[in-house]
């Protein structure tokens, strides 16, 4: 079973094919908000932009606030964090080494 053919040139997107952004806001978010929450705490992602404060430009990211794990509203903490790219994209892991990719195969 493969993709969609009609996502095809979404799907094989690189670097260069898409609009980079400045910096991104992570939140520390808690699934802590009713008493049969599940407890799950990590990084969400707040906001992609690019430009300074009072004249950003934001990104289309996915930013909801749901747990991951059992689906309830997250609790977003005091802990945030902006994150700037680095110069220095080289990935850590290799593919070939560190990981296998099979050949994006379509349906019809």
């Amino acid at each position: 079973m493969g993709f969609p053919k009609k996502f095809k040139e979404k799907l094989e997107k690189e670097i260069s094919d898409v609009e980079c952004f400045e910096g991104a806001w992570i939140t520390w978010a808690v699934c802590g908000c009713s008493e049969d929450a599940c407890g799950w705490e990590g990084w969400i992602l707040e906001d992609v932009f690019s430009g300074v404060k009072g004249n950003r430009e934001h990104h289309s990211a996915s930013t909801n606030q749901i747990c991951p794990v059992c689906g309830q509203d997250l609790f977003r903490t005091g802990a945030s964090v902006k994150v700037k790219p680095d110069s220095d994209q080289t990935p850590d892991l290799i593919e070939g080494v560190d990981y296998e990719t099979s050949p994006i195969e379509y349906d019809r």
